[in-house]
């Protein structure tokens, strides 16, 4: 099924390049909906596919094209073998605002959203867990963490903050990550494409 047509071809960007183009088939309409339905409904999904598939690609075209900058904090994590827990943690940290007394988030009337990339891709240490991964598993679970810098480390609540996630399958470097955390998603599969989707994607590529 092909939706692109000629107007879309002259609105891509003329000095992009073609891994930066996203051609309009139906999963990107697919997936692009049911990923605005999860965040209107605070619902968290975990995107989990080949490589290849668009996953990066159609979640940043939502939190950048979809959505409000007015109402939306968007902060991005990509993961690789050796982020840490306290790489994670200062990131968010330093893009949060202190809403009052242990308690911090966006601005007030915003929400936040934080979009992890490559989940499954931090080294596992001796004991089989993956640090980034439990300090996001302890920010679900108690709904925050606690501050490393202050002497008395007091517990940071953070509000009105979700969490979005994508993962490759596992193998080839990419862990499977423990059920703990996975429970707090609703997962989404991401096929390869069809030849009729990748037919649509190359043509119009070509054409441009």
């Amino acid at each position: 099924m092909e939706f692109t047509n000629k107007d879309e071809i002259d609105q891509f960007p003329k000095n992009a390049i073609a891994s930066d183009i996203i051609v309009t088939t139906v999963d990107t309409i697919r997936y692009g909906y049911m990923l605005e339905l999860f965040i209107m409904n605070e619902i968290r999904p975990l995107f989990v596919g080949p490589t290849g598939t668009g996953k990066t690609a159609y979640i940043q075209n939502v939190l950048h094209q979809k959505l409000s900058e007015e109402k939306f904090l968007i902060i991005e994590i990509g993961f690789s073998a050796q982020t840490n827990c306290n790489q994670v943690q200062d990131i968010v940290d330093g893009k949060i605002d202190k809403r009052r007394r242990d308690h911090f988030g966006p601005r007030q009337g915003m929400r936040c959203i934080i979009y992890i990339d490559d989940l499954n891709m931090p080294k596992k240490e001796v004991y089989g867990a993956q640090p980034p991964i439990e300090i996001l598993r302890q920010f679900l679970d108690a709904g925050g963490w606690y501050d490393r810098k202050e002497p008395r480390h007091p517990f940071r609540n953070i509000v009105d903050t979700m969490l979005i996630c994508s993962m490759g399958t596992p193998g080839g470097g990419k862990s499977f990550i423990t059920p703990r955390f996975q429970r707090h998603f609703n997962i989404v599969a991401f096929a390869n494409f069809d030849d009729n989707t990748m037919h649509t994607i190359f043509r119009s590529i070509l054409k441009w």
